[in-house]
């Protein structure tokens, strides 16, 4: 079995050697893949955060200031929709 990675066009196969690219820029290719996935892109698994977040201690925060985001925004959508009720009941009404 032939193991490979394709990086933005080039390729490097397990046997250590490398297609159209330089170690170099396979390295950088690969490091700039670690920052975004540790960084930037988040885990369902650790509950929506990163894992440089949950590194850092700042799992919990984040968390909390969802909730309240969550409940403010849902307080909002349901005191407009009574709103639009009320306007559409009393339209039907005159």
């Amino acid at each position: 079995m032939r193991r490979s990675i394709l990086v933005r066009g080039t390729e490097a196969t397990g046997a250590g050697s490398i297609k159209g690219g330089t170690p170099e820029e396979l390295e950088r290719e690969i490091s700039a893949f670690i920052e975004y996935y540790n960084s930037r892109r988040y885990h369902e698994a650790l509950g929506n955060v990163t894992p440089d977040d949950v590194y850092y201690g700042k799992r919990d925060s984040i968390q909390t200031r969802r909730r309240r985001l969550r409940g403010k925004t849902l307080a909002r959508r349901q005191a407009f929709n009574a709103k639009l009720a009320l306007s559409v009941s009393a339209q039907s009404v005159a």
